[in-house]
């Protein structure tokens, strides 16, 4: 199958919806033909748009940059493929949502943004405005797919008390994390260091 990965971020963010993003290309280019459509440095098998950032803390610390959605490039990637997938609920998503539906392509939408760490982001408490991005990102992006991949029962089961009636699926961001058993030793020491600071 011949894939359309949307994302505005790919490459060296260290969201977790970005790490997740490079990893699901990574396993879906084992068995299918992945174009991703993203920011940053160009490289087989991705074609580029521009980018911005918000003057964001969060947003620099996190290394997201929000996609410019051109739509020449969108609809000449999207010709060619049999499905498109958006990883992110942007201004980029908003626009790959249209073009998808538009073109009659399928579309699977990813939800690894929860709006209440959108919010917290911005240095703002509203529940109300939280709600109401809940309900926008389902009305525009979420609802006219045809799936929602979630990376978690309680992600979905948010989705689904906002509204939420398309079919959703749990795929875990499952963190692979090399193991090393600590030394003993260095377990004593750092203990011993912590000891010291407490009393």
């Amino acid at each position: 199958m011949r894939i359309a990965f949307v994302t505005d971020t790919y490459e060296g963010g260290i969201s977790g919806g970005a790490v997740t993003g490079v990893r699901f290309v990574e396993a879906l280019r084992r068995h299918h033909d992945v174009t991703v459509v993203a920011t940053g440095t160009p490289a087989p098998g991705k074609v580029c748009i521009p980018g911005f950032q918000l003057p964001l803390r969060a947003m620099r610390e996190n290394k997201i940059t929000f996609g410019w959605p051109v739509r020449a490039t969108l609809e000449g990637v999207f010709a060619n493929v049999d499905l498109v997938h958006l990883q992110f609920p942007f201004y980029l998503g908003f626009v790959t949502v249209k073009l998808a539906r538009r073109m009659g392509l399928p579309l699977v939408t990813a939800f690894h943004v929860q709006p209440e760490n959108f919010v917290y982001n911005l240095g703002l408490r509203a529940p109300r405005v939280v709600a109401w991005m809940h309900r926008w990102w389902i009305r525009n992006v979420f609802e006219p797919s045809d799936a929602v991949v979630v990376p978690s029962q309680f992600a979905a089961d948010r989705l689904r008390e906002y509204g939420l009636t398309t079919p959703t699926h749990v795929v875990s961001n499952g963190a692979h994390v090399p193991v090393r058993r600590t030394p003993r030793r260095e377990c004593d020491a750092v203990w011993r260091d912590f000891a010291s600071t407490v009393s």
